[in-house]
């Protein structure tokens, strides 16, 4: 054997060792390593017992919330909130809320010991609310315009608490009236007191009325009515009423008094009582 030859030889089984080293690490077969190495790894991939018992905690932490969170869900009530679409028409109306009225009314005037007598036609406007099932508190304004004995304006207020039941309402309540007639609707009975008095003067009673009324007065009201839907917002409503009011009239003579600087009246007191029926739409 050459030296040339021999040179290769030893060069060949130098190199050799690491190519092997390298092939079989990459086929997954590996270099042994020394018992130390081996425990120092198992060591290192081991959890502490610290993490241990940390992640055991948060574990049942988890499961304990998500179990109070499903029987939070399951054991809330449910709760059934009314909706219009499936109220009935007649239930929606007996809901609280705000109620406007809208009518027609005439009324029969009758005087007491003379006082004039007549009838009032006119428009009845209604506002109230509705506090329940049965009751509602309700406010009446009336403009209306007298006849046959009764001339002018007349108008009143009232406001009076109702009680439901079966549809019906009846209610008691008390307000205010007011009159305005014209000049001369009736012949004036005191043609010389009205030129002679010097100081305004007030009527002993209503016997003999003024020419003229102008004034206001209270008055206490007993009502009824029904109610009859036609739709959930629309109404009919149809009633009567019956009051007793007392008014203060006065007559202007046209003069002043020279002391106050005041117009000079003649007053007279009418005792009157009512009834009157009244049809219209209420809205809700």
């Amino acid at each position: 054997m050459s030296v040339k030859s021999l040179a290769y030889l030893l060069t060949l089984l130098a190199v050799l060792p690491s190519h092997l080293t390298i092939h079989l690490t990459t086929v997954g077969w590996a270099a042994p390593q020394p018992p130390s190495k081996l425990m120092n790894d198992q060591k290192a991939s081991e959890p502490s017992e610290g993490q241990s018992s940390n992640t055991s905690s948060n574990t049942s932490s988890n499961t304990f919330l998500s179990e109070t969170q499903s029987s939070k869900v399951f054991r809330k009530p449910l709760e059934f909130i009314d909706s219009e679409q499936i109220i009935s028409t007649e239930n929606l109306w007996k809901e609280a809320g705000l109620r406007v009225d809208l009518a027609y009314y005439e009324a029969s005037v009758n005087g007491f010991s003379k006082v004039p007598s007549g009838f009032i036609q006119g428009v009845h406007i209604g506002l109230g609310t509705r506090l329940d099932h049965r009751w509602s508190l309700d406010g009446v304004l009336r403009y209306g315009i007298g006849k046959s004995g009764l001339g002018g304006l007349n108008f009143s207020g009232l406001l009076s608490p109702t009680y439901h039941k079966y549809g019906f309402g009846l209610g008691l309540g008390v307000g205010v009236i007011g009159v305005g007639e014209q000049p001369n609707t009736r012949r004036d009975p005191y043609p010389e007191l009205s030129s002679e008095v010097v100081a305004s003067y007030t009527l002993p009673d209503g016997s003999t009325p003024l020419s003229s009324c102008v004034g206001f007065g209270s008055m206490v009201a007993l009502s009824t009515l029904y109610r009859f839907p036609i739709s959930t917002v629309f109404a009919i409503k149809l009633g009567a009423q019956i009051d007793l009011a007392r008014l203060a009239c006065e007559q202007d003579t046209d003069r002043i008094e020279p002391d106050t600087a005041q117009s000079i009246v003649i007053r007279q007191y009418w005792d009157r009582w009512s009834w009157s029926m009244f049809g219209g739409l209420t809205w809700r």
